[in-house]
């Protein structure tokens, strides 16, 4: 079933968007909160049964070297641009082209008073970011600023210093302030995806930045490392390993490893399968698919290890575990009931109710708090093609999301933080990928290269203060 629904949500300026602030003393600003008729944000449902966002269009201008030394890191351009793209991944904002700006880039400043409001609203900007920077010896100041500008109000101030390479952390500070004071939610910018994927003949566990920044790889294990999991507080990621291919001499591990890296800590080993791990909200268990003679069930065992508590009894396969949000339930795959489906249970196994009855081959599950109240994620292949669904715990309101994106097969999603947006693993023919895919469609962005064979994504939780 494809709802078509619609929700009209009006975010009023004055009182919801709150004064100018600043992290350095001595910087002081118009604190006043905007005035006006206030932002609309229109949701509506179309004939796909897919939500659309409009968006504000807003001018990401280049940043000014406010200081004495030269510019050769290039911080001008990526300052610009890295912002704007922040912008782009929320799905609220349009992003208008440099090339339609009309301002005097050397003659105007980025405080109130120092540039001519009329420049951006004759390019029809709802929205101004502004920002200068200066470099002192190791030393980077950034300040930023965002307004409105049919209100010529300055609605969030902030200055970050730091190291220069630490440039884009203070990029997606000011992004995740941005989201949080047009809308009270907590942003998602710099945050990471856990995956696995093939090198020199192993699997292995990798990070990478939403951004695509930062590629890490975190385990050296040989074998087969794969489905990732993030423990709560972002610190630790769990992994199912196998030894060897070789069923007669094959054992799984569950090991942790610092994401930051490290050395990984055993602490499950089994001589059977061990797969799909997943750590609960509370961080205190970590729930795992294991067969010890041939029947994949469902088990927990606490983060610390220990003796693994079995949760379904079913003559069936039973994989893919995904908590709920409150940890009081878990989400699951079961072919109980023919083939493969998504069930949920609670977290101790009791009451199994069915959840997916759209398409005969469901898989991979997660389960999020979104805006439109809690919501679970899973693959389903038709035709042989995998697009990603959305429903409700109860099964109802159906959508698919990813079908007419062109990403080919889609699998393994993974809710962010808040719930918009989820990464998965796309296969158009070139391989499998990673890719970040805003539920509502109004973003999304490749994160991995074609062929390097990338999946069993995992979002992190929120990592910058």
């Amino acid at each position: 079933m494809r709802p078509r629904w619609a929700i009209l949500l009006t975010l009023m300026l004055t009182g919801l968007l709150g004064g100018a602030t600043w992290l350095a003393a001595g910087l002081t600003e118009d604190p006043t909160p905007p005035s006006g008729d206030g932002l609309v944000i229109d949701i509506y449902g179309t004939t796909s049964g897919m939500p659309m966002v409009r968006k504000d269009p807003i001018a990401v201008p280049l940043f000014k070297n406010t200081g004495a030394e030269a510019d050769n890191l290039g911080l001008s351009l990526k300052l610009s641009d890295l912002i704007a793209e922040d912008m782009r991944m929320t799905g609220r904002f349009d992003v208008i082209d440099r090339s339609m700006y009309v301002e005097n880039p050397h003659a105007a400043g980025v405080k109130p008073g120092e540039f001519d409001f009329n420049d951006w609203k004759v390019i029809g900007a709802e929205y101004l970011i502004k920002g200068n920077f200066a470099l002192d010896g190791g030393k980077l100041t950034v300040q930023f600023r965002l307004y409105h500008v049919p209100t010529q109000k300055m609605l969030v101030g902030k200055e970050y210093s730091g190291k220069p390479d630490d440039w884009y952390l203070m990029v997606h500070k000011f992004g995740n302030d941005v989201v949080y004071e047009l809308t009270r939610e907590k942003g998602i910018f710099g945050t990471k995806v856990a995956y696995a994927s093939t090198v020199g003949g192993a699997q292995e566990i990798f990070v990478i930045d939403v951004d695509g920044r930062n590629q890490k790889r975190l385990t050296y294990l040989g074998g087969k490392a794969k489905n990732p999991t993030w423990s709560p507080d972002g610190s630790q990621i769990a992994f199912a390993w196998e030894n060897s291919a070789n069923v007669s001499d094959m054992y799984n591990s569950l090991y942790v490893v610092p994401t930051t890296g490290g050395e990984p800590k055993l602490l499950l080993k089994i001589k059977g399968i061990l797969i799909t791990t997943r750590f609960s909200p509370s961080g205190s268990r970590i729930a795992m698919a294991i067969s010890y003679d041939g029947n994949m069930e469902i088990y927990t065992v606490s983060a610390n290890g220990g003796k693994p508590k079995r949760l379904t009894v079913a003559h069936g396969i039973e994989i893919f575990p995904a908590w709920s949000p409150s940890g009081d339930q878990i989400a699951f795959v079961s072919d109980r009931s023919g083939g493969p489906q998504i069930w949920r249970m609670k977290s101790d196994g009791s009451d199994p109710q069915r959840v997916s009855y759209f398409g005969s081959y469901n898989m991979s599950p997660d389960w999020a708090k979104t805006t439109n109240g809690d919501r679970i994620v899973y693959s389903s292949r038709e035709s042989g093609i995998f697009n990603i669904l959305m429903v409700t715990p109860e099964g109802t309101d159906a959508t698919v999301i990813t079908q007419g994106q062109g990403f080919g097969s889609c699998e393994y999603p993974s809710f962010s933080p808040d719930g918009r947006a989820i990464a998965l693993t796309s296969n158009n023919g070139s391989g499998r990928m990673l890719r970040l895919f805003n539920v509502d469609g109004s973003y999304t962005k490749q994160l991995t290269r074609p062929g390097t064979d990338d999946k069993n994504s995992a979002w992190s939780p929120r990592l910058l203060n």
